[in-house]
């Protein structure tokens, strides 16, 4: 099941995105009525609503996915559940913020599908970064810039349940609560997952540092 065509292509002038994002931020009642409007199947107000929500769509979505092919894939399916869902928006919260937790969960169900299949490098939010390398600091071997080169391959190596908790909480600022709600499981079981995924990055981070080390070390022997 693909996207409708009517819905994003082609992408309308920048200005009319942003335009569409600024009113999702917050939900009146012509908003509200918009939203279910779209998941009545009303072509115009789908073509408004995925306007209105790309950006943090794709911001997920390429957070969680192993490559760009599968980040445009993830972000399609979660703009179709977003429209899917729309019927039942209650307006509890802006627009954009129901969308972003629908997309989470939509492309959390689509990462399990594809898990591990590419390897293409893909760069993460600054957020997700900002925080690893904060683990390794603590550390007096590891190394202290460079790790972005590194990140996918560390996150890829972890179980995957143990790399979607890191990255839901650091990248994209989840509560324990919401990705508990998330990925249907309970508090105290994100908690270990993200217990666990940091114990096991420190790892990583302290081996590589090793091996650097010795390689160094190794091209400076005199021969």
């Amino acid at each position: 099941m693909s996207l409708p065509a009517h819905v994003l292509a082609p992408e309308r002038p920048r200005s009319s995105r942003q335009q569409a994002a600024a009113i999702a931020r917050g939900c009146d009642e012509l908003t509200l009525a918009r939203v279910r409007s779209a998941g009545a199947g009303d072509r115009r107000a789908q073509r408004w609503l995925a306007e209105a929500v790309l950006g943090d769509v794709r911001v997920v979505a390429r957070s969680l996915s192993s490559s760009a092919a599968d980040a445009d894939d993830a972000c399609q399916y979660a703009l179709m559940q977003i429209l899917m869902a729309a019927a039942n928006f209650r307006g509890e919260s802006s627009v954009r913020h129901w969308a972003r937790r629908v997309a989470t969960r939509a492309v959390c169900k689509h990462r399990r599908g594809v898990w591990r299949r590419r390897a293409r490098e893909q760069s993460f939010e600054d957020g997700m970064e900002a925080w690893l390398e904060g683990e390794a600091s603590e550390y007096s071997e590891a190394p202290r810039h460079g790790l972005s080169g590194t990140l996918r391959a560390h996150l890829e190596a972890l179980p995957e349940s143990q790399s979607e908790a890191l990255i839901l909480r650091h990248a994209l600022g989840y509560s324990i609560a919401e990705i508990a709600e998330l990925t249907q499981v309970s508090p105290n079981t994100v908690k270990g997952r993200l217990r666990l995924g940091t114990r096991a990055l420190r790892r990583l981070v302290r081996r590589e540092s090793f091996v650097g080390d010795v390689r160094g070390a190794s091209k400076e022997e005199p021969r």
